[in-house]
């Protein structure tokens, strides 16, 4: 049992490497967000397929919000990441839990606890302090954006929280979406050509890092504890910076990395009480 847990935590590091990658190849490759987005939707789309490894989906009210939650989701976080800093992006997509507490009221009639409250209070302290860098309006927008794509992604943990949803299923409809929306881009055929490294960057980009990831982190999550997979998965928003400073040789401010310790440690503080809370109820059931 341990063992197979060791390696589930394995396999969601690796799925974690592989999201991380996102950042630096959206920002090498010369396309505009909406071509990047196709490309990378339609090679996701079938390799997701592979994984399913067959061409039944379900199809309820719930998987189909899921996937115009993943469609809002990747399309905005394209645009955000070339708009803005890395850093900035993914952090304030990372703001989805923050979201998840609050759109749980409307959806399930679930009111934050206080410790959610304070969690609420952190975060967005740490997103104040990103819109109050001295950033263009290019960034700014980008900003935006990242933070509505994580609005989107807490769609998706709301919608694919129900028992009829299928969170493989709607990346599936997602993606096919998203590169049924890029056709009139693609087709213009404005896109720069890419040098061999672009072609192997697109390819990563739309196969590994938003298809075979979604495999590991699969097979992973069936062995490791949903909190310990929460918190092995945030690796992603601390290497994604980092590979685009080695790399593009961007680098947040020094008040985007203050508030980016702010929104992390409000989603791990969520997290941890998350769990402390599940173990003092199963004990007084119990």
């Amino acid at each position: 049992m341990e063992k197979s847990r060791k390696n589930g935590a394995i396999y969601i590091v690796i799925a974690a490497f592989l999201w991380s990658l996102n950042g630096v190849l959206i920002k090498y490759i010369p396309w505009q967000p909406m071509a990047i987005s196709g490309v990378r939707a339609f090679l996701s789309t079938i390799t997701l397929i592979l994984i399913k490894g067959a061409f039944d989906f379900k199809f309820n009210k719930h998987v189909i919000f899921a996937s115009l939650s993943y469609v809002s989701m990747g399309i905005l976080f394209v645009y955000a990441t070339k708009l803005t800093t890395a850093a900035n992006a993914i952090i304030l997509q990372y703001t989805a839990p923050i979201f998840v507490i609050i759109l749980s009221i409307f959806f399930f009639k679930k009111f934050p606890t206080k410790k959610q409250l304070i969690t609420v209070s952190i975060a967005f302290i740490g997103v104040v302090l990103f819109f109050m860098d001295k950033v263009g309006s290019g960034a700014m927008m980008g900003n935006i954006l990242a933070i509505l794509a994580g609005v989107g992604y807490s769609g998706m943990f709301i919608f694919n929280s129900y028992e009829d949803s299928s969170a493989l299923d709607a990346s599936i409809i997602g993606n096919a979406l998203i590169f049924l929306i890029s056709v009139p881009v693609l087709l213009q055929g404005n896109e720069a050509a890419l040098d061999i490294a672009g072609v192997f960057g697109i390819i990563i980009l739309g196969i590994f890092q938003m298809g075979v990831s979604y495999a590991f982190f699969s097979k992973g999550i069936e062995t490791t504890p949903s909190v310990d997979a929460s918190l092995i998965s945030m690796l992603e928003a601390i290497l994604n910076p980092i590979w685009v400073a080695l790399v593009i040789g961007e680098i947040p401010s020094f008040i985007s990395l203050i508030g980016s310790g702010l929104v992390l440690t409000s989603v791990v503080f969520n997290i941890i009480s998350s769990k402390n809370e599940k173990v003092i109820l199963e004990n007084n059931e119990s």
